[in-house]
């Protein structure tokens, strides 16, 4: 679930004060301990009509870029105690997105310096924390975003791999 539910009652909140926002869902549905897999993708089917969601499903991996890239905001107000460096927070950092993630040990340490915001999951903490970015559109993070691709590059990743199976002297 991903926090998903308090997203979308956060993001409808900000529309039934006029705010035009868009929320593009991607990923598919699976179970865990809040909702089973088949109230995920009841509760998936039921946004279908909303005409401000756009439901994308799973998308080949190469596309995500281009859809982070024309977001304005990476959200994931998980609270998941195994959440830890997922895919699409790191993704809106590459990008120099807007991310708006759950105030946890894991995600902060995820998101370190980036500047990012922390919320609760919790759909009016989650309209609160939109609201600004709404009035004013969120600018591109360049320097985060350089510092997040340098952090999370492959070589990066190979060297500290390479110290960290290294012989002790």
């Amino acid at each position: 679930t991903k926090g998903i539910a308090e997203l979308v009652e956060g993001v409808r909140l900000l529309r039934n004060e006029g705010a035009a926002i868009r929320l593009v869902i991607l990923g598919s549905p699976i179970g865990d301990a809040e909702r089973t897999e088949a109230e995920m993708h009841a509760f998936l089917e039921g946004l279908r009509s909303e005409d401000w969601i756009e439901m994308k499903g799973v998308v080949p991996p190469g596309a995500v870029p281009g859809y982070v890239t024309a977001s304005d905001v990476v959200a994931l107000p998980s609270e998941y105690s195994s959440e830890c460096q997922p895919l699409a927070v790191i993704q809106g950092m590459l990008e120099g997105r807007t991310l708006l993630v759950s105030d946890t040990a894991a995600m902060r340490a995820t998101v370190g310096d980036y500047p990012a915001i922390f919320v609760q999951k919790d759909p009016s903490a989650i309209c609160e924390a939109l609201r600004p970015l709404v009035a004013s559109r969120p600018r591109s993070a360049h320097d985060a975003a350089a510092q997040a691709r340098a952090r999370f590059s492959p070589k990066r990743f190979d060297q500290c791999l390479r110290l960290a199976l290294a012989p002790p002297d």
